[in-house]
């Protein structure tokens, strides 16, 4: 099976399907990996913008450490707006208006994006193209969204990428 880095998009190479002892989804390649945590080399910050999608990074207690550029733009926000908060705050999920916030709500149970990368800490196990449809607060408008999420677990922490990002025209909020 031939695989690409789920970063930069360049091929890794042939991965045999026979693994017993783990599965491999995708990948991030050996450069972009030597890239995102070496110290002499780029910062964060500066790997992350140089990935053409919006990407967060999410550390334990899934509790979002920063984003790049696209992510900024895609969300509306600044850096200080997105650092140290949740993913439901970043994205204004009606359910992270809830007392205790994102992840303290009943639907948080049932949230794709929590559970994504909850799973992907847990496991280290990469997952692509996830469909999420979250309900998000948008000038005091609630609406329907539809977007799909990868993730990826580097180190301590977990890259969550965010593409196709619309309106759910089929999900209408009342």
């Amino acid at each position: 099976m031939k695989s690409i880095c789920a970063w930069c998009k360049s091929d890794i190479g042939e991965i045999k399907e026979d693994h017993e002892s783990f599965e491999i989804t995708h990948g991030i390649c050996d450069k972009c990996v030597k890239i995102l945590l070496s110290e002499n080399s780029k910062s964060m910050h500066e790997f992350l913008n140089s990935l053409s999608f919006p990407v967060i990074v999410i550390e334990s207690g899934v509790k979002v450490r920063t984003g790049n550029k696209y992510a900024k733009m895609l969300l509306g926000k600044e850096l200080s707006e997105i650092e140290d908060t949740r993913p439901g705050d970043i994205i204004e999920c009606v359910h992270s208006h809830a007392p205790g916030g994102c992840g303290s709500d009943v639907h948080c149970k049932s949230c794709v994006i929590r559970n994504t990368v909850t799973k992907t800490f847990d496991t280290g196990k990469s997952f692509t193209n996830v469909p999420a449809y979250p309900d998000i607060e948008i000038l005091s408008k609630v609406k329907s969204m539809c977007f799909t999420i990868s993730t990826e677990k580097v180190g301590d922490f977990v890259l969550l990428r965010i593409d196709n990002v619309k309106e759910n025209q089929s999900h209408p909020i009342g």
